[in-house]
């Protein structure tokens, strides 16, 4: 594995956790905090009595698991990126919220997509990370910015499941081409998606059993 996958735990980014609500709220439900609280609501007598064999005592609250199930379920590099571009596609400026939450962003729309494609030896960096949402880091693809999309068309298998007879790979694009006439209407010219030579499928041939055959003669 190349080394430039493994540089996500490597980046030292401000990825702390923002201030989503009024001070003096619950991050994850926005009610006013009574007691000591800071930060979230204090855990009800119903959840210390579920949970006090699985947690040491004092019990965190709900509001607690779930706020940090909810945030801190992505790495930091990816938290840091939302925080940066304040959880907004830069391609095409979508700013999600939560429904249920709608002081939350909706972070499951968003996608920290690398602008020079790890594919394409971009590297886990502040500077080549950014913010997409998901229609658009779909339609991004690989590709790299100021690149012209090429439309080729797009890698099928073979339909009759033939291997490639240069290099035995499955995948082909088909290629414009019509067969003379003393060959087969059906059959297609393929260039090979691994090695990129030129040949040609015909039709998978029918597959009549000896009982049907015998029934015709």
């Amino acid at each position: 594995m190349s080394l430039r996958y493994l540089e996500a735990d490597q980046v030292k980014l401000q990825a702390s956790v923002p201030a989503f609500v009024e001070p003096g709220h619950c991050y994850w439900c926005n009610k006013e905090l009574t007691g000591k609280a800071t930060k979230y609501c204090r855990p009800t007598e119903e959840w210390k009595r579920l949970y006090q064999f699985n947690y040491v005592q004092p019990v965190v609250s709900e509001c607690y698991l779930y706020f940090n199930n909810w945030w801190y379920s992505r790495p930091a590099y990816i938290r840091a990126t939302f925080i940066r571009d304040n959880f907004t596609c830069r391609e095409c400026g979508l700013h999600p919220m939560r429904e249920d939450k709608p002081w939350l962003p909706d972070i499951s729309q968003l996608e920290c997509d690398h602008i020079i494609p790890l594919a394409r030896g971009g590297r886990t960096e502040m500077s080549n990370l950014q913010t997409l949402c998901k229609t658009c880091n779909r339609k991004k693809g690989v590709s790299v910015p100021g690149e012209e999309l090429q439309d080729l068309p797009r890698v099928i298998p073979s339909r009759d499941n033939s291997r490639c007879p240069f290099c035995g790979a499955h995948g082909y694009r088909e290629l414009p081409w019509k067969p003379p006439d003393y060959y087969d209407p059906l059959m297609i010219a393929v260039k090979c998606s691994r090695c990129g030579e030129i040949s040609y499928i015909g039709p998978k041939p029918l597959k009549v059993s000896n009982r049907r055959l015998s029934n015709a003669l």
